[in-house]
């Protein structure tokens, strides 16, 4: 309470830089609005972001199933299922993050219309994602015991290996996507998605509870089936990819590997994918560290962790959205719109988030009661640990509109090719602004378990400040750090 305080305190004291460097955020986006903001252009982020949007909410949802199936099998397997995932993600967030550099990649060079060139990048990640099980397998055989706290180690080191086993999955799903989405031609994506998020959640209740003649596996049933369910995506995306249509318009059947262009990718792609595996890795050691002070504490951040993964499809579809509008302007000499996407672009996650709103504010039992069953077994207090969790939403919310504020302009810097600023940013941010605090407070003044989602959701606001400020150096300075003559 008493960091709090100070905090508070300073940003008062500070109030006067905060209120300017407001008044040229709203300046810059009230010119942008003056120059070109009609409900016409609104329309096309819509229609672009709408189906990245719903995709994203399949794969939230295949995720979110799987953690309510779980809750309801054993509250500490869920609370397990988010620590071993959040090890996962330091992983598959590199991997996918490099794989996804290929839609911008494919957006350049639509909007050149050097139609000849655009599967060249889809390969490269296609044939990065299936190295990549070179390095996931053998780990998910050879898991360091310490990975994870005791208390949990019997649930989250079986969840942990079936999704490295199947982690290539991952950003194979991610290159794929890349050639549609870059593309805007993402209806196929989501019928995908969709299919493999419903076989997902049959084959998630099947294999967790068991059922005619198949046996309960318990927590590893959710990873395998989430395994499986991704691989049948990437086999639905790849037949596509390969039609006909392709083969003769985008040279889809050019599959051979191009060194060249694969180092490029990555070496485009790696800043992003090092400031998600280092982000990654930091709340990894945040949910260790809180399973060895409490499970109050470990479950509140579970709490919020699996609700704002869950909510995250709004943030990431738009923010991918922006960026593939952003990258094709970029690629037709239209950079002057950028400004005005950037309007539009955080207008529309701002709507969406305040109608998130309404379940997190106004009914936030009904989370409660979804993820914390009254059943829950070995739990001691459970109308207080639900008061807790319950007052946890206001701060949730909060994080999630930020991040999602953020995801926007994160969409127009990666376009842009600026990937080593939120590498960064993201790197010595995340562990020095956001991670030493909080283990500070946990470990000298034994913070109450809000207390980690109210740091959480200031540090998302200092995040999207941060760029807010980038994006308008490289406006001022007309920054590119991509483009296409490179790119192909």
């Amino acid at each position: 309470i008493a960091y709090y305080s100070y905090f508070t305190n300073q940003k008062m004291i500070e109030g006067r830089y905060f209120m300017a460097l407001s008044r040229t955020i709203t300046a810059d986006l009230v010119d942008a609005k003056e120059q070109g903001f009609s409900f016409l252009d609104l329309k096309k982020i819509v229609a672009v972001s709408l189906p990245l949007v719903l995709t994203e909410l399949s794969a939230a949802f295949m995720v979110f199933s799987d953690r309510v199936i779980l809750a309801h099998y054993n509250t500490e397997a869920m609370v397990a299922a988010t620590a071993a995932s959040n090890v996962f993600f330091i992983f598959q967030f590199g991997l996918v993050a490099i794989a996804m550099i290929a839609e911008v990649f494919v957006a350049q060079c639509h909007g050149a219309k050097a139609f000849d060139k655009i599967s060249q990048p889809v390969w490269q990640m296609i044939w990065f994602s299936l190295l990549s099980a070179i390095l996931l397998i053998p780990f998910a055989f050879y898991t360091p015991s310490g990975l994870f706290a005791a208390e949990y180690h019997q649930y989250a080191k079986p969840y942990f290996t079936w999704l490295m086993i199947f982690g290539a999955t991952f950003p194979l799903v991610a290159a794929i996507s890349a050639f549609f989405v870059g593309m805007s031609q993402i209806r196929f994506v989501l019928k995908a998605a969709l299919i493999g998020n419903a076989f997902n959640l049959f084959l998630s209740y099947v294999l967790v509870n068991g059922m005619g003649i198949f046996p309960a596996f318990g927590i590893a049933g959710a990873a395998i089936a989430t395994g499986l369910s991704n691989l049948f995506i990437a086999l639905l995306l790849l037949l596509k990819f390969l039609n006909k249509e392709n083969r003769s318009r985008y040279y889809t059947h050019q599959a051979s590997l191009n060194l060249p262009m694969l180092f490029r990718c990555i070496k485009v792609g790696f800043p992003n994918a090092l400031a998600h595996m280092s982000a990654a890795a930091a709340w990894a050691l945040i949910l260790y560290v809180l399973s060895q002070v409490s499970f109050e504490h470990v479950f509140v951040m579970s709490f919020g962790f699996t609700l704002w993964t869950f909510c995250h499809f709004i943030s990431e579809g738009l923010g991918r959205g922006v960026s593939i509008l952003a990258a094709q302007r970029l690629g037709a000499n239209r950079r002057d719109e950028l400004k005005t996407l950037l309007f539009q672009g955080l207008s529309l996650e701002f709507m969406f988030v305040m109608l998130l709103a309404v379940p997190f504010l106004m009914f936030p039992n009904f989370w409660v009661d979804l993820l914390l069953p009254y059943h829950t077994e070995g739990l001691q207090n459970h109308e207080a640990l639900s008061a807790l969790v319950s007052t946890s939403c206001l701060w949730i919310w909060l994080a999630i509109l930020f991040d999602g504020l953020l995801w926007v302009v994160d969409g127009i810097l990666t376009a842009l090719g600026d990937t080593r600023f939120m590498m960064m940013l993201h790197s010595v941010g995340t562990w020095v602004f956001y991670l030493a605090p909080l283990l500070i407070l946990l470990t000298l003044y034994q913070s109450a378990p809000v207390m980690t989602l109210q740091i959480t959701s200031l540090f998302c606001m200092s995040m999207f400040f941060a760029y807010m400020i980038r994006f308008m150096y490289n406006e001022k300075h007309k920054k590119v750090y991509l483009k296409v003559a490179k790119a192909v």
